[in-house]
């Protein structure tokens, strides 16, 4: 069974394995939200700031001899090293909101990763189904509208977090 494998290999650890990462993550990401709302990015030292504690928690952890989940760490960032590459390519995704799921990646693995991005898109879609249809009765225009995405991101995110 799957528990006996971990009692023979050991437990492999992430940063959201911990309390303290949860709620170091659960800063990042209502920091995040809260300067996405108001200013529609995200100051580049917020992300720095994550990219070093993360690198500075990890690194704890091997100091200690704890074996890292390394492809769970590696795939979950993954997902946003593609949003990244979408953003590049001049898809409608914000370099902030890639970067907010790197880091979400390394701190909490592919399948919660994937949990929030899947979602932040459905609230999202949502919204934006609410918008369009409210201006297309008010006969307004919906073309240059945007939505913060991690504004969305932040209850899912929260409660990935903590259940």
């Amino acid at each position: 069974t799957l528990g006996g494998l971990f009692l023979l290999w050991g437990r492999t650890l992430m940063i959201a394995d911990y309390m303290l990462g949860r709620i170091i993550l659960f800063i990042f990401v209502s920091v995040c939200a809260y300067e996405d709302f108001k200013y529609k990015s995200i100051d580049v030292r917020v992300y720095v700031l994550m990219y070093i504690c993360e690198f500075l928690f990890y690194m704890y952890l091997i100091a200690l001899s704890k074996k890292l989940a390394l492809m769970d760490i590696a795939l979950g960032a993954s997902i946003g090293i593609a949003l990244f590459a979408a953003s590049k390519l001049g898809l409608n995704i914000g370099e902030g909101d890639a970067h907010f799921f790197i880091i979400m990646g390394l701190g909490l693995g592919f399948i919660a990763n994937i949990k929030i991005l899947i979602c932040t898109l459905l609230l999202i879609s949502v919204v934006a189904l609410y918008i369009i249809t409210i201006d297309f009765i008010n006969r307004v225009s919906s073309k240059n509208k945007v939505l913060p995405m991690l504004v969305f991101a932040f209850p899912v995110a929260g409660f990935i977090l903590f259940s």
